[in-house]
């Protein structure tokens, strides 16, 4: 009777709990509640599932951002300190996108506007996607310069 459910506990556990189930068998032998020949036959059965290959183990799907290479964080850093945005402004970005305003910024003044698409402008900053479009999508502060028309001292 007590062979049976160890045959049962030794079909149904999982593989790291086997040493477990083998313990509680030569327990069970000990305290004679199983015969000899039905330990020899379990202990047969245990080692045969412990030689079975354990099943391949699936991989898990890739989520998140992309892993961050030193040279991506070394550009990113260098472009957002590159100076090219006030720091009134640059204080209310983060790093990532202080580095793709200061690439656009840079393509504008090279060619007068920016033709890059997100990936390029991504590529080039050292970050992914999202940070490309944050600047953009984020309600913000007018930050224009809002001077006064310059007084000219003739007038009264």
């Amino acid at each position: 009777m007590f062979a049976d459910e160890i045959r049962l506990a030794a079909e149904a556990a999982p593989r790291v709990k086997l040493p477990e189930v083998l313990t509680l068998l030569w327990r069970a032998y000990g305290a004679g509640q199983v015969t000899e020949a039905e330990a020899e036959a379990l202990s047969g059965l245990i080692e045969a599932r412990k030689m079975i290959p354990a099943a391949p183990e699936v991989p898990r799907k890739r989520v998140g951002s992309r892993p961050r290479t030193d040279a991506s964080l070394e550009r990113r850093r260098r472009w957002a300190a590159a100076g090219r945005l006030p720091p009134q402004i640059s204080a209310q970005f983060t790093l990532a996108e202080q580095a793709v305003l200061a690439v656009v910024s840079a393509e504008a003044v090279k060619r007068g506007d920016c033709r890059l698409c997100h990936e390029q402008v991504a590529a080039v900053a050292g970050v992914s996607k999202g940070p490309v479009a944050n600047p953009w999508r984020l309600p913000r502060v007018d930050h224009r310069a809002r001077m006064a028309p310059p007084v000219s001292e003739a007038t009264p």
